[in-house]
């Protein structure tokens, strides 16, 4: 699952932030961690990375990251009234999958002004598919309606230095007939096709590399199922802004796309040896809704992409567990002269190394089986490329 594909493993989800701060914003995440002043306190070592249960402004006052409409829109969707569709999803034994795509630029590039057409289809073989939420069309942008066909969903969308996105429900009924049709998510959109079987996207997360540009396609999915548990998506920026360290900062929504909050936190390799993160989660507020950690390793030989599974808690106990995959990319931006247009290169346009995404899901801790600790740090093995594979255990939660 967690593959290069090429196979480049993925990687939200999802999802670009340009990565300068800007007014109110106390703790940007910057290039150079040693302009950040958030990096003078990481600390790799203690339980929770010395994060506390203390309340944070809203979006720990990052003004940026509290902007960003990283949410998108209600979609609308009108086939979610349907009798069809409303019988389908009532029926024992459909099963329903929550689905996060985003294509094109998704670490983002300003520099980028040679569009990609993804205009095309998204569909699957049987069972209806919804759309949630749009994520971040623009005015050329829309969904074809209205939609004659449960099954397939057309879009009109073009991308520059930017990506677009849809938050999806997939409902899959129960065969009656045997043997069963093997049903599909099949993305046609542009020139890009691929196409997963449904019942692999429970826990499924990948990103692919669609062209030399920088273009790139994400999905993060998993099968639902609210009457145990709850579970959603986090998405947002990830630096690598030290040798094999950093910070990220971003989103934590429902599966439907609402946001529930933000989180912070940041990662590295330990005394020990080992590939930690550490983080908090807050709400809406700022109220903090718990502190999380985990491990985190490398997809590639050069280190531009990997993933990270850990768990989060409150006060008293495991609250469930997150995780997903990060992407980065070293981009040298061309420099720029200042107003006066005396020649003089800005170099804070010079150079911009090492900004990506990160995006991935979490789950609440319904039943009490995440009380048990893991370490996986023993397991992350090399695998043939040289690279640290995602451990058993932590493969999906």
């Amino acid at each position: 699952m967690f593959q290069k594909h090429a196979r480049l493993f993925w990687l939200p989800l999802l999802i670009a932030f340009a990565m300068v701060g800007c007014s109110r914003n106390d703790n940007p995440i910057v290039a150079d961690g040693s302009n950040d002043p958030q990096e003078e306190a990481l600390d790799l070592e203690a339980s929770f990375g010395g994060y506390s249960y203390k309340d944070e402004l809203p979006a720990f006052g990052d003004d940026e990251l509290l902007d960003e409409e990283n949410d998108g829109i209600e979609a609308r969707d009108a086939l979610e009234e349907d009798p069809a569709v409303i019988d389908l999803g009532a029926r024992p034994g459909t099963k329903v999958y929550s689905v996060r795509l985003a294509w094109g630029m998704l670490e983002g590039d300003s520099t980028v002004t040679d569009g990609r057409d993804w205009s095309g289809d998204i569909s699957v073989i049987t069972g209806a598919v919804i759309v949630n939420r749009i994520l971040q069309f623009e005015d050329r942008d829309y969904i074809e309606r209205p939609r004659d066909d449960r099954k397939v969903i057309s879009v009109v969308s073009h991308t520059a230095p930017a990506w677009d996105g849809l938050l999806l429900t997939i409902l899959e009924p129960e065969s009656d007939v045997a043997p069963a049709v093997v049903n599909e998510l099949v993305i046609a959109l542009g020139d890009f096709e691929m196409r997963w079987t449904v019942g692999d996207l429970d826990s499924l997360e990948e990103i692919i590399d669609v062209d030399d540009r920088g273009n790139q396609f994400s999905i993060t999915a998993f099968e639902v199922d609210d009457m145990i548990c709850p579970s959603g998506f986090i998405h947002g920026r990830w630096a690598n802004t030290r040798d094999n360290g950093g910070v990220f900062r971003g989103r934590w929504t429902s599966r439907y796309g609402l946001s529930h909050g933000w989180l912070k936190g940041h990662f590295g390799v330990n005394d020990e040896g080992d590939n930690v993160f550490f983080g908090k989660y807050i709400g809406q507020g700022g109220e903090v809704r718990g502190l999380f950690r985990g491990h985190w390793g490398a997809s590639d030989a050069v280190d531009n992409s990997g993933w990270f599974r850990g768990k989060w808690h409150n006060r008293n106990d495991v609250g469930g567990a997150l995780g997903g995959n990060w992407f980065t990319r070293d981009r040298m931006m061309p420099p720029s002269v200042d107003e006066a247009t005396d020649g003089n290169a800005r170099p804070e346009f010079a150079q911009r190394p090492n900004m990506g995404f990160f995006s991935g899901r979490w789950i609440k801790n319904c039943d009490g089986s995440m009380d048990e600790e893991t370490d996986p740090s023993d397991e992350s093995g090399e695998d043939e490329a040289g690279t640290d594979a995602v451990p058993d255990e932590v493969q999906g939660f």
